[in-house]
């Protein structure tokens, strides 16, 4: 029903899928934690949407985009330094 729709808005979420996993694969990057978290935050509703209006290519690379989110705040934070 939606297939056209779900590949086109999949497509341009695979652009924003590609820059976070380079960011979790570069062990150069530094992301705040604060703002990862924030990020995450914001996917659950747009998977619940997703689904319920069964647009399955948006929400897997939706889902991705949550995944690799949390890996961004697991592994690309910044290590914290205490002057002690």
């Amino acid at each position: 029903m939606f297939l056209w729709q779900d590949i086109a808005i999949s497509l341009g979420a695979c652009i924003g899928l590609l820059t976070k996993l380079y960011a979790l694969c570069d062990t150069q990057t530094v992301w705040s934690r604060k703002s990862s978290v924030v990020n995450i935050l914001f996917y659950p509703p747009s998977l619940v949407a997703f689904a319920s209006l069964n647009l399955w290519f948006t929400f897997c690379i939706t889902f991705g985009s949550l995944l690799t989110w949390i890996g961004i705040a697991i592994y690309r934070a910044p290590e914290s330094t205490s002057d002690e």
